[in-house]
């Protein structure tokens, strides 16, 4: 009995683990940034969109890390795992907002710049 009872309470907080991973989605990222120097007004400025609605993305994903993380005991075993995650999918999430602005500040300054 006790092996059963210890056995299930393994395999649920590997599934536990499993959940928390798995209900954040990072956004979608795919943009294709217009040479600034040969866009034009209309294709900046759908571009500028694009790049909100990622940001966007990208802070909904960072609340639903914490919040997921919060949500989750520290006391069960595998918590420093679940951390250590959630804190490199953070980490990862603002390194790829950086990297949008900018690109998106290149496209912006040649923009200007014509």
């Amino acid at each position: 009995m006790k092996l059963t009872v210890c056995s299930l309470l393994i395999i649920g907080s590997f599934s536990l683990t499993q959940t928390v991973i798995a209900d954040c989605n990072f956004p979608n990222m795919n943009i294709n940034f217009p040479n600034g120097s040969k866009a034009s007004d209309q294709e900046m400025i759908e571009t500028q969109k694009k790049v909100k609605a990622v940001q966007s993305g990208l802070i909904a994903y960072r609340e639903c890390l914490d919040k997921e993380l919060n949500s989750i005991s520290p006391e069960l075993e595998n918590f420093p795992e679940i951390e250590r995650i959630s804190i490199d999918r953070y980490n990862s999430s603002v390194e790829a907002e950086q990297e949008l602005a900018t690109s998106w500040g290149e496209s912006v300054r040649a923009f200007k710049a014509k």
